[in-house]
């Protein structure tokens, strides 16, 4: 299907052709009229030439419309050859990530470093995990940027049944995924969470000493603050109306653990991306640019290609035929293939021509009174 990117300039295509066409058939027009005020010959032969130039013109400025309004269509395979590393991203979707004590929320501040992190490491394989109590493969390892980020912006609590944090799930479902891919890059696991966990911290760092010894680079990204703070309820339209609650009716605290964090990190020999920073992105984009990458071809379905060039090309094409075909081009290139080169070296016929060259002026003058 042809699309065009200025839909509105192919619209003025043919009001542009008309315009150009009835411009050149009123200066034909003009001209015939200023050849038969010498006399009726010549304007019957200035009558004669150019008889198909307004059309022309015409069908040129429409064809160049037509190239302008960008005209796309078709799909080519491109291949390409980069150096990526492995790494999955995993952002924690539990309810406490809801809680605003970092604006404008603990999930919507991760899912902003998110989509820019991606955005950095374009040619990296990338994978994206969703985790509460339970973990989920949203995208296993791609180059596919595009996908990815409509991913990081579907994330929400909605997507899984069970509330709570289960770190243990996603430091092993992340270290799965990394050794499916290859084997030469290096492997990093990404994890934003508020590391308030419901499970057992012993189960916690048993999963982040099997990362380690896997060969996994883990980097947890804190998120929320220390200070204890309530889970706000908005409706679909993000009206609020009220607190997250317990079983008893008590509201819902929760705050970063911190401590949980680091000794995660410890245990995997990993680092810890702290929440009071400003550009956790650009931090761990600083971070694994270190790492080792391996080189990796990819093939990638261009779509709706750009074909201006086409109806450029017939312009440019049409133009130059009808020039090449008019007399003034063909007496012109004429002139230059065939009497140009052979003038240069012939010497002058005319006698009082070759005295004057020869700086005989009194013989010149004599010849040139008798040519007289």
């Amino acid at each position: 299907m042809i699309r065009f990117d200025a839909p509105l300039v192919l619209l003025t295509a043919p009001v542009v052709a008309l315009i150009i066409a009835a411009i050149a058939l009123w200066a034909r027009h003009s001209r015939i009229a200023h050849a038969r005020r010498w006399s009726e010959d010549l304007g019957a032969r200035a009558k004669q030439s150019g008889r198909y130039s307004p059309f022309v013109l015409g069908i040129v400025a429409g064809v160049a419309m037509v190239a302008l309004a960008g005209p796309r269509w078709g799909t080519r395979i491109v291949e390409t050859e980069t150096k990526g590393l492995n790494m999955v991203i995993a952002v924690d979707i539990s309810r406490s990530m809801l809680a605003e004590d970092v604006p404008p929320s603990r999930l919507e501040r991760a899912q902003r470093q998110t989509r820019r992190l991606i955005q950095d490491l374009q040619g990296d394989r990338i994978g994206l995990i969703g985790f509460a109590q339970q973990s989920f493969v949203l995208s296993p390892l791609t180059v596919d940027d595009n996908a990815l980020l409509l991913l990081v912006d579907a994330l929400h609590p909605s997507l899984v049944s069970a509330g709570g944090t289960n770190l243990k799930s996603v430091l092993d479902l992340g270290r799965q995924v990394l050794m499916s891919g290859d084997q030469v890059a290096d492997r990093v696991l990404v994890v934003f969470t508020d590391g308030e966990g419901h499970d057992s911290l012993p189960d916690f760092l048993k999963s982040a000493e099997q990362l380690q010894r896997g060969g996994v680079h883990l980097i947890l990204v804190g998120e929320g603050g220390e200070d204890p703070v309530p889970i706000p309820v908005r409706d679909a339209e993000g009206n609020f109306v009220g607190y997250q609650r317990d079983p008893s009716d008590q509201v819902v605290q929760t705050r970063r653990r911190e401590d949980v964090l680091h000794a995660v990190a410890d245990a995997a020999e990993g680092i810890v991306v702290s929440a009071d920073h400003g550009d956790q992105a650009g931090v761990i984009r600083d971070l694994v640019n270190a790492y080792k990458r391996s080189p990796q071809a990819t093939s990638t379905a261009a779509q709706d290609l750009s074909r201006a060039w086409i109806p450029l090309f017939v312009g440019v094409v049409l133009l130059l035929v009808h020039t090449a075909t008019r007399r003034t081009m063909a007496l012109a290139a004429l002139i230059f293939g065939v009497g140009v080169g052979p003038a240069v070296g012939q010497a002058p016929r005319d006698p009082a021509s070759a005295a004057w060259i020869q700086g005989d002026t009194g013989r010149t003058v004599r010849l040139y009174l008798q040519q007289a």
